[in-house]
């Protein structure tokens, strides 16, 4: 990767981040060195807390190390509970894309302290050296902007006019929320292959809400405003059209087709989610057993599923699935403990295969692990037939990405 000569690839001494105060950090960001400033914000503070402090503060300090390179300095200071300023002294300019692949990479390689993994999240707003890039203050500010962006399926985001423009856009429709979800929310569906017979058995639904001024929103703008209740709502909606669909869909198949919808893990533990799925049972005839529940790899073990909720499911024959496997931390043990019913292998591990690099050896890992447990695996983000014939030899199940069909409405994926 071009930025392993800037800013290093493998584990540096943690005491290379040195603690500072605010003016130091100030000084140090508004000097004559080019300087990357990160804001770095913990997630699943739950499973951190169980932690020691100690291998807590350990943890943090290995994430913060690997924005360090060899001949480059870093320094940082706490500005929340849960968020940490790095201003990283960089030698050479380094391109946006080079550096999210970077951190990204980082990111994804697990932590261990004291022989155990460690299961801490982060999320990092970045914002780089710039001749406008302005004060200190400005600086950190645009990188928190943009940390304010970044989401558990993509944890790095570098500040540029994209995230001013999606920001504002944010601000738009954040008082019109309860509205769009009752009245512009529909759903898309990406079909998903068997790659046995090539048949399409499944697929995913994904939301779209459709602004009458603003057009089209991206999940991106809305998730993030969403409070409890009007996650649960779009749940519940979403759901509804997953399995309305499943039926009709079932019903024209020679086959059983089912519909999966995202899930935020913490509803795994609301009772909500079983009345929710009955009462759309009800209203459109569907079984729940064509229903899956898609659960973000790094949600797998915070919180704890109720077991009440998942016998509630497992009774009702819903499924759950691990979504963007292989980018989390999760273990063997933490997948047990969500008893998991199939792997999504994340896209960034499907990208890397027919390719020279390490994380095809990581995609393949992945789908080893799903089949040595007698799990489905289903590989996204197919984009090219060298993908394809890669996850074929691998003896992967299922997959979905553009090449194999783009996200389509309910009435065309019903034509398959």
């Amino acid at each position: 990767m071009a930025t392993d000569h800037i800013l290093g690839s493998g584990f540096l001494p943690t005491d290379l981040v040195r603690p500072v105060d605010g003016t130091e950090m100030y000084r140090i960001i508004e000097g004559d060195t080019p300087v990357i400033v990160a804001v770095l914000r913990v997630e699943n503070v739950t499973i951190a807390r169980s932690l020691t402090g100690a291998m807590f503060d350990d943890a943090v300090r290995m994430l913060k190390s690997r924005l360090i390179g060899e001949g480059s300095t870093a320094v940082s200071t706490r500005v929340a509970e849960h968020e940490t300023v790095v201003a990283v002294r960089i030698a050479t300019p380094v391109s946006a894309q080079d550096l999210e692949q970077f951190v990204l990479a980082q990111l994804r390689r697990p932590l261990e302290v004291d022989g155990q993994i460690v299961p801490v999240e982060l999320r990092v707003g970045i914002s780089r050296p710039d001749p406008r890039s302005g004060s200190a203050m400005e600086r950190i500010s645009r990188a928190r902007r943009a940390l304010a962006l970044a989401s558990a399926g993509h944890p790095v985001r570098i500040h540029d006019r994209t995230v001013e423009a999606q920001l504002h856009l944010r601000h738009l429709v954040s008082d019109d929320l309860p509205r769009l979800l009752r009245d512009n929310l529909s759903a898309i569906y990406q079909p998903i292959l068997d790659l046995r017979d090539n048949e399409v058995v499944g697929a995913e639904a994904l939301m779209r809400i459709d602004h009458p001024s603003l057009g089209r929103l991206s999940p991106a703008i809305v998730l993030p405003l969403l409070d409890d209740t009007l996650q649960l709502e779009l749940t519940r909606r979403m759901i509804g059209h997953a399995m309305a669909t499943a039926v009709e869909w079932s019903a024209r198949a020679a086959d059983v087709r089912h519909v999966s919808v995202n899930l935020p893990p913490e509803q795994l533990a609301r009772e909500e989610l079983l009345w929710m799925i009955d009462d759309a049972a009800i209203a459109t005839g569907a079984d729940p057993d064509m229903l899956v529940l898609e659960v973000l790899e790094t949600g797998i073990a915070s919180p704890t599923p109720d077991s009440a909720v998942r016998n509630g499911l497992r009774r009702r024959g819903v499924r759950l699935a691990v979504d963007d496997f292989g980018t989390g931390y999760s273990t063997l043990e933490q997948m047990a403990r969500l008893d998991a019913d199939m792997l999504k292998v994340d896209r960034h591990l499907t990208a890397q295969i027919g390719l020279d690099e390490p994380d095809a050896t990581a995609a393949a890992m992945a789908v080893h692990i799903g089949r040595s447990r007698g799990l489905p695996v289903i590989a996204e983000g197919v984009e090219h037939a060298e993908q394809l014939e890669g996850l074929r030899w691998l003896r992967c199940r299922y997959a979905q990405g553009w090449f194999i069909a783009r996200p389509e409405s309910q009435e065309a994926l019903l034509q398959r």
